[in-house]
């Protein structure tokens, strides 16, 4: 018997990304699940044995909140022992969530999925504190690990001890299917923009250095459109706002809105100083466009050179320069090739993956 959970007062990519993993999973009937509360209990499938739609993380008084977090500990204690569940599944490590449950039932044994290894630039102290507790208290207490990509588990290994490599397995993460839209992809749209940038707008992500580019006298008939929000909005729009061939779309969109604005670009660009696990390629990949990055995270195996991408060089000012003079010069369109390479992140494969996983085996 198997609880999966994740908790999250918001609809989000991580939060979809847990919906089509667990509903993807075989033998529902042996799966107890813990709906985030920003989702219907209808959008999971019917045929699992509970679901059991959480309550706490949309509650902003932190002592009700505690309280709630306490209650439901209890409610899910009193299932496990009910049913005989004897594993768990974390779909991210939300470690008061996770060591709470953990904490009352000590004989779970518990599979979470480590998104992030290492604490990116620009978060702050808070982010640091968790990963400090994580390692201490909730890594000593599980069965397997996930990550996704080979070497965030080399990265583990050396942060944390061999012993932590050595229950890590690798899986990568699927594509998403709520920003997948086939009579998007079917149409032949004219490009607006040379080059798209999309997602979270935070410092790791390097967006300072792709403006540092583009405002090249060299780069003056390339075309960028950079749309998302983040920590790093007032930065950016200080820049962007001076430059006539940038364009920051700084709200979020819509989904399909978001599908037509990669259709319209020829290429994405993500030249980050440091990634984990992204989804970014493969949305990228679904719509044909190439994606030109830097060497880091997942990257490095996400994308396989002249396939389904470009690599940027160095992260510095001159690389970003040349590969992007390069692909806006050479630019061509997908092949048969790009949609092979997608087929490693089909999501039943990976769901399948990660039971295998959770069963035991590598």
């Amino acid at each position: 018997m198997l609880l999966t959970m994740y908790f999250d007062s918001n609809r989000n990519v991580m939060g979809d990304l847990y919906k089509n993993i667990v509903n993807s999973f075989s033998k529902k009937e042996k799966i107890i699940v813990v709906v985030p509360n920003a989702y219907d209990e209808n959008e999971f499938d019917d045929s699992f044995l509970l679901k059991l739609k959480e309550d706490i993380s949309n509650i902003e008084n932190k002592f009700l909140r505690i309280y709630k977090l306490y209650e439901f500990i209890k409610e899910i204690s009193t299932l496990i022992k009910k049913y005989n569940v004897t594993k768990c599944y974390f779909q991210v490590d939300q470690f008061i969530y996770d060591y709470g449950v953990l904490l009352a039932n000590p004989k779970l044994e518990p599979t979470v999925w480590i998104h992030d290894v290492v604490v990116h630039d620009g978060e702050g102290w808070m982010a640091k504190i968790y990963k400090l507790m994580t390692k201490y208290l909730l890594l000593p207490r599980l069965r397997h690990i996930i990550v996704s990509y080979n070497n965030a588990k080399k990265e583990l290994g050396v942060k944390y001890g061999a012993d932590f490599e050595r229950i890590t397995d690798v899986i990568y993460l699927p594509r998403l299917a709520e920003l997948e839209f086939e009579d998007i992809k079917n149409t032949r749209y004219d490009i607006e923009y040379d080059f798209i940038f999309y997602g979270r707008i935070e410092k790791y992500k390097g967006l300072d250095l792709l403006l540092e580019a583009m405002d090249n006298p060299f780069m003056k008939d390339v075309t960028l459109l950079i749309v998302g929000r983040g920590r790093e909005d007032y930065n950016i729009k200080q820049r962007v706002d001076a430059m006539q061939n940038v364009k920051f779309i700084n709200e979020y969109v819509s989904n399909r809105d978001l599908a037509k604005y990669i259709a319209k670009s020829r290429c994405v660009i993500l030249p980050y100083r440091s990634a984990t696990g992204t989804q970014t390629i493969q949305l990228a990949n679904f719509y044909g466009k190439f994606v030109l990055a830097t060497k880091v995270g997942c990257f490095t195996e996400y994308i396989k050179e002249g396939v389904n991408g470009f690599y940027i060089k160095n992260f510095s000012k001159e690389s970003v320069i040349e590969a992007m003079l390069l692909m806006h010069k050479n630019y061509s369109e997908s092949d048969y090739k790009m949609e092979i390479s997608l087929k490693r992140f089909a999501l039943d494969g990976i769901a399948e993956k990660i039971q295998i996983t959770l069963s035991g085996g590598n």
